[in-house]
């Protein structure tokens, strides 16, 4: 997750943040500045294991076909071998006894176990209740944060992180982190996701 100033997008993971707010001369504005970094987790497991159906070449099968021309039977001989070449002549003799008049190959298959990398959850960041002047916020403000989870079965329970080494959570898939007047260091954990379980009967 990347967090941006108002008038910018998303991106995945989660997020270090530093804001800083300085008092200039004559009023109490707040100069708001977002530095994006990585931060620690993003929920469950992103990875799985599911079976794969991938191609298995060592395990084709040619059928060739011969017409004996003494009985004008139809000779059938099959042939382990990868679809990817035709039996040679010296092979097909050799298993045979003869060489195919015509021939095809069913391509065979296997099922295999992979990895596979489960898009994250993001968190989105913009700063709100903010006037800005050539860059200073004149206005007290809140940063909003919001989660969104691509995984179906998983549901956003919370996000949490610390504000100057305080402590915050908010329940949901959104957060209002106030800003106070003078440093904002934000550490954001990310966001809290729960599988739930499916009931079978």
């Amino acid at each position: 997750m990347m967090l941006l100033p108002p008038d910018t997008g998303e991106a995945p993971g989660a997020t270090d943040t530093a804001v800083t707010a300085t008092e200039p001369e004559g009023g109490s504005s707040s100069l708001l500045f977002v530095v994006p970094a990585l931060a620690e987790y993003l929920g469950p497991d992103r990875h799985t294991v599911e079976l794969v159906r991938v191609r298995d070449p060592d395990n084709d099968v040619w059928t060739l076909i011969h017409v004996d021309l003494d009985d004008l039977y139809l000779d059938t001989c099959l042939i382990i071998h990868t679809c990817d070449e035709h039996p040679s002549i010296d092979r097909q003799l050799a298993l045979c006894g003869w060489i195919a008049d015509t021939s095809g190959c069913n391509k065979a298959y296997r099922w295999e176990e992979q990895e596979i990398d489960l898009p994250e959850a993001t968190i989105t960041g913009e700063l709100q209740n903010c006037s800005l002047v050539n860059g200073w916020c004149t206005t007290s403000s809140t940063l909003h944060l919001a989660g969104a989870e691509p995984l179906s079965g998983e549901t956003i329970i919370g996000v949490e992180g610390t504000r100057n080494g305080e402590a915050f959570y908010c329940s949901g898939d959104t957060c209002d982190v106030p800003l106070v007047e003078g440093q904002n260091n934000l550490h954001l954990l990310g966001a809290l996701v729960i599988r739930r379980q499916l009931a079978h009967g």
